[in-house]
C-alpha cells in the first residue's frame, strides 16, 4: 500500500513539478544560478494555490480511504 499511496502526496504532484516547469523555464546554466532560480521561485507560490493542492490531497485521501485502499481507476487523475 505504501508505494501506491506515495504517490499522491501533493509536494510529488505540485511543488516539484510546479517548480521545475518554472525554474527551467530560465534555462539556468550553473548549480548556483538553478538554486537561485529555485530560491526565486518557491516565495512567489500564492497561497491560494498551496490552499487548493491540499484541498485536492485531501479529497484523494478521502477516495483512498472508501475503496479501502484498493487500485484507483484512471478517472481519479483527472482534474476537476
Amino acid at each position: 500500500m505504501a508505494a501506491t499511496f506515495a504517490r499522491f502526496d501533493p509536494l510529488r504532484f505540485f511543488l516539484w513539478g510546479y517548480l521545475k516547469a518554472n525554474v527551467y523555464e530560465q534555462r539556468p546554466q550553473t548549480l548556483e544560478a538553478l538554486k537561485e532560480a529555485i530560491r526565486q521561485e518557491v516565495p512567489a507560490i500564492k497561497p491560494e494555490m498551496i490552499r487548493k493542492v491540499m484541498d485536492n490531497y485531501r479529497d484523494r485521501l478521502h477516495q483512498f480511504i472508501n475503496i479501502q485502499g484498493r487500485h484507483w481507476s484512471d478517472d481519479l487523475f483527472k482534474t476537476r
